[in-house]
């Protein structure tokens, strides 16, 4: 590639090896569009050769009618180029986050056992050809696969983008009547974790989906780490609610403290002679002063506690 300022242009050695080269290109395109693509289409396999290229009846669009083809054919077992030529070849590059894990190469006939080992599950799963599949993930390899298991078996993809909110995806999940999600457990962005998984489960409410497919990053360990993440936040309810509860009790405590020295002190303007009762009040003091000092140190403990936890 050259580069000029900001710009990439392709040299005369990437040209040469274009799939088209020839500007005359645009203009035989533009005498007989019709048969400019239908001269194209023939480089394509076909199950059922078209009867009729092109029909315009407004406002619809028809293109190729009566004709029979899969993309996927095309792309795997029936390609124009030869699929023994083919096959062992890169299909697809994937560079992963974090970095320092290692990329993942599929050739060809990788990605077609892929593709098709999720058609197959698609089709256990009772989806037929016009069924809506949801497919909502990250930025990996499963997206593609995804797309291409769909229209391996005729079922219709929509792809929601995985930044996207749980009520953005429920609308689009209910607008097409998506029968299965896919989507994953959870994926990296900037280096921050995040739970996917989570707002799939809430975006399915209200939807005809039935069944949900899950991508786990079990390279990552991700799902065990939502798993853990989970329990600490558990673990600093239950904390907080635990406090909540010994505020109560320090306080109930500290009123009965109170109410004890307002008697002290009544009794001791009143000269009372209970001598006996004075003694009694005074060690009830020294046994309440101690259960508070207790309680305190136990308040610090959860404090210190709560503010680990909150950090890990």
């Amino acid at each position: 590639m050259l580069k000029k300022g900001d710009l990439y242009y392709p040299t005369k050695e990437f040209k040469k090896k274009a799939w088209v080269k020839d500007k005359k290109i645009y203009k035989t395109a533009e005498e007989d569009p019709v048969k400019f693509w239908e001269k194209l289409a023939q480089e394509l396999f076909w199950f059922k050769k078209w009867q009729k290229p092109f029909e315009h009846t407004p406002p619809y669009f028809k293109w190729f009618l009566g004709g029979k083809i899969n993309i996927t054919s095309n792309i795997f077992e029936n390609s124009p180029q030869g699929w023994e030529k083919i096959k062992n070849r890169t299909a697809l590059i994937w560079e992963p986050e974090p970095t320092d894990q290692p990329s993942r190469i599929f050739t060809y006939q990788d990605l077609l056992s892929l593709v098709s080992q999720l058609a197959n599950a698609l089709k256990n799963l009772g989806v037929k050809k016009g069924d809506r599949i949801g497919i909502y993930l990250p930025m990996v390899p499963e997206v593609i696969i995804s797309m291409l298991a769909c229209a391996r078996i005729g079922a219709i993809h929509t792809v929601v983008f995985s930044a996207f909110s749980s009520h953005a995806l429920q609308i689009r999940l209910q607008d097409t009547g998506a029968r299965v999600l896919i989507t994953a457990d959870g994926y990296y962005r900037k280096g921050e974790v995040i739970n996917l998984k989570k707002n799939a489960d809430e975006a399915v409410k209200e939807t005809n989906i039935e069944k949900i497919i899950v991508k786990l990053k079990k390279e990552d360990n991700i799902a065990g780490c939502f798993d853990f993440i989970d329990d600490i936040e558990n673990q600093l309810e239950n904390l907080k609610k635990f406090k909540k509860d010994f505020d109560i009790k320090i306080k109930k405590i500290q009123n009965f403290l109170n109410q004890i020295r307002t008697c002290n002190i009544i009794r001791k303007e009143l000269r009372t002679e209970k001598i006996s009762k004075s003694e009694i009040i005074d060690k009830e003091m020294e046994i309440v002063n101690k259960q508070i000092e207790k309680i305190t140190e136990l308040k610090e403990l959860l404090r210190s506690e709560i503010e680990r936890i909150k950090k890990l």
